[in-house]
């Protein structure tokens, strides 16, 4: 069953980094295939664990890209968790705050004080991405933490792409303050279902789609939420690492980047078997001694067959298999 998927949802919950840019720069095709979705009836929110900027300064990012969006359609796992902590604190509490203008900002518009995290007067430690943060930082958030702080973490990325490279994310710098303190957070972002639902609650949808780049967080986190998910190999995750996902991090659905909202798309569940040979447009998938193998087309099928075809026959017969295969051969993406 192909299906153009702008119009089957009502709601696309869209990651940002590796998904719609990576740096400052758009993802080539990111920007035409948003505005071809909005003109199908599909509507937006950039929902994001990248807690380091304001939804205001992310927003003026993809305004600058070409994107048509509202301040509204930004929803970050720094206002998730400021929410978690609005709930379980009283009002003007003092957050120790570690992370980016984008974490303090959530924290007081949720009525509670960002002070930095060696006040004397911090209930709670907020850990989020910023690229200035310091050994000095982590040593003062594990001190107030390993003496009854509150430990809330924005996401627990431990990597984000960069221009350069993969760099360090904010995970990176929770598991290091976990590990001196001993105490684990609380994390507001992906993979947990919290900030899904936040978006899905602000945008009233009723039939929402996931789409990201990462296994462990966007992909993990529409399986915890009941929600269908649509993975792009634009980013973080290569086409390997898909089709070797483990149960509870894969996708409905893959795709090159977010042109596949736009174009039709094939569930992976839909994908045909044949004797135990998956195919689809002219690609094939079986599985030898645990490793997948993947042929191409003898012939060409077309404008529409793509490798990508390839993964996702790799992934349909990858994960109809009862143990987990280890490798995949034949796949040049």
């Amino acid at each position: 069953m192909m299906a153009l998927l702008a119009e089957l949802f009502d709601l696309a919950l869209v990651d940002l980094d590796g998904v719609v840019y990576v740096g400052p720069d758009a993802v080539p095709g990111s920007v035409d295939a948003i505005a071809q979705s909005h003109r199908l009836g599909l509507r937006t929110a950039f929902v994001t664990n990248n807690a380091g900027r304001p939804a205001s300064q992310v927003a003026d990012h993809l305004r600058s890209l070409g994107i048509d969006v509202q301040n509204e359609d930004v929803v970050t796992s720094a206002m998730a968790a400021a929410d978690l902590l609005a709930h379980r604190l009283p009002a003007g509490s003092a957050i120790g705050i570690v992370g980016g203008a984008g974490v303090s900002a959530s924290v007081e518009a949720a009525g509670l004080r960002a002070v930095a995290p060696s006040s004397p007067e911090v209930v709670a430690i907020l850990m989020g991405f910023g690229p200035d943060i310091s050994w000095r930082d982590l040593a003062e958030a594990s001190y107030a933490v390993a003496a009854g702080a509150l430990f809330v973490a924005t996401n627990t990325d431990r990597t984000f792409p960069t221009p350069e490279g993969i760099a360090p994310g904010s995970g990176a710098f929770v598991a290091a303050v976990q590990e001196a303190s001993g105490v684990t957070p609380l994390v507001a972002g992906k993979p947990e279902p919290t900030l899904y639902r936040n978006a899905i609650n602000r945008f009233q949808a009723k039939n929402a789609l996931v789409i990201g780049d990462r296994l462990d967080t966007d992909i993990a986190g529409a399986v915890n939420a009941g929600l269908t998910s649509l993975l792009v190999l634009s980013g973080i995750c290569s086409a390997k690492q898909a089709v070797l996902a483990s149960v509870g991090q894969r996708p409905d659905l893959i795709a090159a980047d977010l042109q596949g909202l736009v174009t039709e798309q094939v569930f992976i569940r839909n994908i045909a078997n044949s004797g135990q040979r998956w195919e689809h447009r002219g690609w094939s998938a079986h599985v030898e001694d645990s490793v997948v193998v993947v042929t191409p087309p003898a012939q060409d099928h077309g404008p529409s067959a793509d490798g990508v075809d390839g993964v996702r026959c790799a992934a349909a017969a990858a994960w109809a298999q009862e143990d987990q295969v280890v490798d995949v051969v034949g796949l040049d993406r």
